[in-house]
């Protein structure tokens, strides 16, 4: 609304019927974590999947070269591990949680539905 001080949303609920998040919860605190889930339940059409690809924080030796090459990364500190459970908090059922590795980058995968 004009004048209000809110930014209208930018789409209407259940707009989509699948959305694709990758290595993007990284960068967030555990608060907008959560904002950004309930965003994803927001726009997405009941039985549709939210795909989130994060970086795979269960290899010790890349979990210790990834804290050299970034610092203290937020996202281990916000609760990177609690992601599947976040999910069921924003009121997805989570459908399928793999580890993968792209020659020696572990990401992992979680397929989760509305």
């Amino acid at each position: 609304m004009p004048g209000s001080g809110r930014a209208p949303d930018a789409y209407r609920n259940e707009t989509f019927d699948a959305a694709f998040c990758c290595y993007l919860l990284e960068l967030l605190s555990g608060d907008d974590i959560a904002r950004t889930l309930a965003e994803f339940h927001r726009v997405l059409r009941p039985g549709c999947r939210l795909t989130l690809v994060l970086i795979g924080q269960n290899t010790a030796i890349f979990n210790s070269v990834y804290k050299v090459a970034a610092g203290s990364p937020r996202f281990w500190a916000a609760g990177g591990a609690r992601v599947p459970e976040l999910i069921e908090s924003a009121q997805f059922r989570l459908l399928e949680d793999h580890f993968v590795r792209q020659i020696y980058y572990p990401s992992r995968v979680l397929v989760a539905q509305k």
